[in-house]
């Protein structure tokens, strides 16, 4: 009897195994597809360029782009079925959901198939209909290479994500700027197969701030099987001479190789230099560039990556080279998944140790000095952009470019001509209570959802959306009233990583929120939160939150709170429930609304010391906290408001706020404020209002020469006369340029 029993479990676990064997295979195949898409989107940015002068050209451009789009597909279709089913199951669980499990994985293997076949016939019409785009090599099956002269002539470190090189690279960035190794000019090579890594490792390196601070000059060049050593000198130049003007160019570009690199010997000489020779072949293409690189005997260093380990010892004998590790399963895993659910829809990611709002901040700047994009209002004189525009030609040419690369679709006064399956939707109005659009339109690709009409009706989102967006990654529900509530079909999606619920009357958050894993920034600024449950802190994928929240959603441990949180914005009780926690996580910004519970006096270490930012509003604190808020180092923005501080003296003592450009003083009972010589000297904005109780400025300020504007706004008549022309307080601050006084 018991023999019987045991039979068909064991054949179940048989298959099980088995099962467990071809969802591996998928895996790989998923991650390999992921390789693709990422040459696909490459290639695509490249060969658009020339499907604008060209029909054939165009349409062929939007077939590979439609296959990218397949390749996403598949891979969200993975990880919604199997990818997140797969964490922590039981045996139990696995025999139970058997049959399913092998029906979906068959059917994803046979998706990826379908891929690859039509990679190839999308390939073949290049060459039928004579289309002159340059493709990648191998634009087929399971790899696509991406073109060696577009790498050979960059040198910017790319962003990337990162998994399991952290420790080696640090290590290895150490001997790099070790003061007590030897003087000599020496080589470092990190070896290994293609594709392990070793350009990554590189980036990692070359991007590391002790790197960046030990030495003079940095350079990256790419060699590569097909190198010229004229490109790799000119490219040296060009990198080692910081705003290159161009009369230096056009001479460079002038010179054969023996006089580039005579050039590069002299403006490399008695400098410390560190340059990265990325993918060398052959030990000849360094052999053939080393006259221009000198023996400083200041500790210069070279770091090369390659696939031969002969070119590492060969380069240098003496010097270490770095065996490259294979990842492991684990650490594949966890790279495939950051690539997959990278600040919302993976647009900006990681490059070498930069946070992606870091890089995101760079990419603004760059389309800003590009006229793409205008100022708008600033944080701050002299400050980051706080608001930007795009001008009205321009604003019309991207709406029409993006709808042609069915990137996005819009919804507007219930007028749609998008795609029939859209990956990004705005609606600008609709009228989703009698209206058909919605059924006509299928939501299962749906990336993005953004709403800009306050008169959707809550109530008629499962009619409307269903369970039709499980693949959403951001949801931004500005200004809807959800006055019902948040649809118990947002909390199902998974994938979410941006929830935007400003705006939007009154909410709770019940214990569901936890269900959002992968969520990493949830703006309810503007939004009165009536409960929040505690699992919230669940989502431990958190860079970005915002809470208009006056309760005590503390978590179970302290230890629970999101390690990435960047920027938080919540209630003076919470925070103060909480700071033991938050204190150890490195916060950029912090804003804190209501008073601050229980402390009289703040503790001395009771902020991050890695903010930037810092807003305290109606704090009521009793005692001075300048001197806890001056010894935050890297402190560039303080807000102090609406009594905040409920004293009546304030001392900023010498030395104190180092860093500090920007301080706001609104509505303080403050009579008395000294700036002792040597404070704030950095700052470069200030702010004054509704301080009833200050009579003059602080003698101070005639020292702080930095500050550049000055705002002075419903003060008493007495304080706004001693800071006119002939005021008593004028030459305290006549060094300013820009005094404004309302």
């Amino acid at each position: 009897m018991a023999e019987i029993i045991v039979s068909p479990l064991v054949k179940r676990l048989t298959l099980i195994i088995q099962d467990e064997q071809h969802l591996l295979g998928v895996k790989d195949q998923i991650i390999s597809l992921r390789n693709q898409l990422e040459f696909i989107r490459g290639f695509v940015r490249d060969a658009e360029k020339k499907s604008r002068e060209n029909e054939v050209v165009k349409i062929w451009v939007r077939q590979v782009r439609d296959l990218a789009y397949d390749a996403e597909d598949i891979i969200d279709d993975f990880n919604f079925n199997l990818g997140q089913q797969q964490k922590n199951q039981t045996i139990a669980h696995k025999i139970v959901g058997f049959w399913k499990r092998l029906k979906t994985t068959h059917r994803i293997g046979k998706l990826v198939e379908q891929f690859n076949r039509r990679s190839k016939e999308i390939s073949t019409y290049r060459s039928r209909y004579n289309i002159d785009v340059a493709v990648p090599a191998k634009f087929t099956g399971y790899q696509i290479e991406s073109l060696a002269s577009r790498r050979r002539t960059t040198h910017i470190v790319e962003e990337t994500v990162i998994v399991g090189f952290h420790k080696e690279a640090a290590e290895l960035a150490g001997w790099l700027v070790n003061e007590t190794a030897e003087p000599r000019r020496s080589i470092m090579s990190i070896v290994g197969m293609g594709g392990l890594g070793k350009t990554t490792l590189a980036k990692l390196i070359y991007g590391k701030r002790e790197v960046e601070k030990h030495f003079k000059i940095r350079a990256w060049i790419y060699a590569s099987q097909e190198y010229r050593v004229r490109d790799l000198l000119l490219s040296t130049l060009k990198q080692a001479i910081r705003n290159i003007s161009n009369e230096e160019l056009t001479r460079f570009e002038k010179m054969d190789d023996g006089e580039l690199k005579i050039e590069l010997l002299e403006v490399l000489q008695g400098k410390r230099y560190f340059v990265v020779i990325d993918d060398i072949w052959r030990i000849e293409a360094w052999e053939r560039i080393k006259g221009g690189f000198p023996e400083n005997q200041n500790g210069s260093r070279l770091l090369f990556t390659t696939r031969n380990k002969d070119v590492a010892v060969g380069a240098d004998q003496l010097c270490h080279h770095h065996d490259l590790r294979l990842l492991s399963t684990d650490e594949s895993w966890e790279l495939f998944c950051a690539k997959v659910f990278s600040v919302s829809e993976g647009f900006v990611q990681m490059r070498g140790e930069k946070k992606v709002e870091d890089v995101a901040d760079d990419y603004l700047d760059e389309l800003v000095q590009r006229s793409l994009i205008q100022r708008g209002e600033h944080k701050y004189h002299g400050g980051p952009l706080k608001t930007c525009r795009v001008h009205d030609l321009l604003h019309d040419l991207a709406i029409s470019e993006a709808k042609d690369a069915r990137f996005f679709d819009i919804l507007r006064n219930n007028n749609y001509f998008g795609s029939a399956t859209p990956r990004r939707l705005a609606i600008h109005s609709s009228d989703t209570t009698g209206d058909t659009i919605h059924y006509s339109i299928s939501y299962q690709k749906l990336h993005s959802l953004l709403f800009f009409d306050d008169r959707f009706l809550v109530d008629t989102w499962k009619s409307t959306f269903g369970e039709r967006t499980r693949m959403l990654r951001v949801l931004d529900l500005d200004g809807v009233n959800l006055y019902k509530g948040i649809p118990l079909e947002v909390y199902k999606l998974v994938f979410l990583q941006y929830l935007g619920l400003t705006n939007t009357s009154t909410v709770r958050l019940p214990p569901s929120i936890g269900e959002l894993v992968n969520l990493q920034t949830l703006d309810a600024s503007s939004t009165y939160i009536s409960k929040i449950a505690k699992e919230l802190w669940k989502c431990t994928k958190l860079r970005h939150l915002y809470l208009d929240y006056y309760g005590r959603a503390v978590p179970d441990s302290l230890e629970d709170l999101p390690k990435n949180l960047l920027l938080l914005e919540t209630s003076g009780v919470l925070y103060r429930l909480c700071w033991l926690g938050f204190v150890k996580l490195s916060l950029r910004t912090l804003t804190l609304h209501g008073e601050l519970e229980g402390w009289r006096e703040l503790p001395p270490h009771c902020f991050p010391s890695s903010l930037t930012e810092l807003v305290l509003e109606s704090s009521a604190l009793q005692d001075d906290p300048s001197s806890v808020l001056e010894s935050l180092p890297m402190l560039r923005e303080l807000r102090l408001r609406y009594g905040s501080y409920i004293g009546k003296t304030m001392v900023f003592s010498a030395k104190g706020f180092e860093l500090l450009e920007f301080l706001e003083l609104v509505d303080m009972l403050v009579e008395d404020w000294t700036v002792e010589d040597g404070a704030m000297p950095n700052l470069r904005h200030l702010v004054i209002s509704e301080c009833p109780g200050l009579k003059m400025l602080p003698d101070g300020l005639v020292n702080v020469t930095t500050l550049q504007r000055l705002e002075i706004s419903k003060m008493s008549k007495e304080f706004s006369d001693r800071i006119k022309e002939d005021g008593e307080d004028w030459a305290k601050i006549r060094h300013v340029p820009f005094i404004i006084c309302k």
